[in-house]
């Protein structure tokens, strides 16, 4: 395989690295992931754990019965969210409770399981254990 003109610069904790990977893994698009090294230069990124009943609902709607926002496919929006599902996970066990509970947003729950068991995804997610790790680092 001829080496990819396309560059993606981050840090693997990164929603939006995360975010980024799966859009290209998604598409086809090879490229060449250069990992930026956690220090001065690189930034916390706010968590935006807003209602997740309100994102539920909007699932509903948005889905029309179908597994992803958009519908059959992953689209942007699933992207959008699914990058933050490893941080999710984690802030769930630092606060010991389900943000993301059957419950409350079964939807939602099986969209977390059909996302994350997507090949594309699976690939790039972080695992919750290292994430946990850069956490308690911070």
């Amino acid at each position: 395989m001829a080496k990819s003109d396309v560059k993606l610069l981050g840090l693997w904790v990164s929603p939006f690295v995360i975010r980024a990977q799966i859009a290209l893994n998604i598409k086809s698009i090879s490229y060449e992931f250069l990992q930026e090294t956690f220090g001065s230069k690189c930034k916390l990124i706010p968590s935006l754990l807003g209602k997740f009943v309100v994102l539920e609902e909007a699932f509903e709607r948005c889905s029309k019965g179908k597994g992803y926002f958009g519908g059959e496919k992953i689209g942007c929006l699933d992207i959008a969210l699914g990058s933050f599902l490893g941080w999710i996970s984690v802030t769930e066990k630092m606060i010991g409770t389900k943000l993301i509970d059957e419950a409350k947003t079964p939807c939602l729950v099986g969209w977390v399981e059909r996302f994350c068991a997507d090949s594309e995804v699976k690939e790039v997610m972080p695992e919750i254990e290292k994430l946990e790790e850069f956490a308690k680092l911070l």
